[in-house]
């Protein structure tokens, strides 16, 4: 679920939202652009939005659609939904990644370099170059990281982390869930790579816990909600029908 989806936005994030909304809407004008972005943040225009980072540095917001739509349709610009919240994905992708320092698109960490063909073996500056892109590979995973997180949000958390469901299984649950963004656009089923699935977790508020060697952590998600989410997935993918995951949608503690 996308709609009301939270970020921390800070001068230099909303930059990074106005660019991405730049290339997306370049047909808009610049300035109803910013003011949608601060309506869609609860400010009610981008000024008073930019004071408020000025005074505090960082605030927490819920990106709502709404009021972005809202406000360009009373400019007569009619606007999908995607481009907001791939800008605001990207976000919560920094975010998660800057509480994550080793997660990568592959995981936590990164995969064993195989040997040369001259027998050479990696060296540590080599290693950390592809650790280093390994990262940037992720912020490119936004529709991923977004169709992970709409699965995360409909899992209820528990006190204990539970370690027989790893972020790999995870992620093949997160792939199958067929999901949209908030104007009804297609969002997934689609896949879901390992990073994306572990950022999406923890971008959600569960804890993680790694294991060494692996690059699959686990977190604490109710494994009977997530065993119950299973069960609807090979029900959906049986007969087709996306009803069967009404309890989650409004409802995840009582899923579980």
């Amino acid at each position: 679920m996308l709609n009301n989806f939270p970020i921390v936005l800070t001068l230099e994030y909303v930059d990074a939202i106005k660019r991405d909304l730049a290339k997306s809407l370049s047909h808009v004008k610049s300035s109803h652009r910013v003011e949608a972005l601060a309506r869609s943040c609860g400010f009610s225009t981008y000024a008073a939005l930019n004071a408020a980072l000025k005074e505090k540095g960082a605030i927490k917001v819920r990106i709502n659609w709404p009021s972005f739509y809202g406000y360009l349709k009373s400019k007569d610009f009619d606007v999908a939904a995607a481009p907001l919240y791939k800008a605001a994905g990207y976000v919560a992708i920094c975010m998660s990644m800057e509480k994550e320092r080793f997660l990568t698109d592959y995981g936590m960490g990164i995969p064993d370099a195989k040997p040369k063909p001259d027998g050479s073996r990696e060296t540590p500056e080599e290693r950390r170059e592809r650790f280093k892109t390994k990262r940037k590979l992720l912020l490119l995973s936004v529709e991923q990281f977004l169709r992970a997180y709409v699965f995360a949000s409909l899992v209820k958390k528990i006190k204990t982390i539970d370690t027989r469901n790893s972020s790999y299984g995870l992620k093949h649950l997160a792939e199958k869930y067929p999901c949209t963004y908030p104007d009804g656009q297609e969002l997934g089923p689609d896949y879901v790579g390992n990073g994306p699935m572990i950022a999406a977790a923890v971008h959600a508020g569960f804890s993680i816990e790694k294991h060494y060697g692996s690059p699959n952590p686990s977190f604490n998600m109710s494994r009977k909600s997530v065993r119950l989410f299973r069960q609807k997935i090979d029900e959906y993918r049986k007969n087709g029908d996306e009803s069967i995951f009404d309890t989650f949608k409004t409802n995840p503690a009582k899923a579980a």
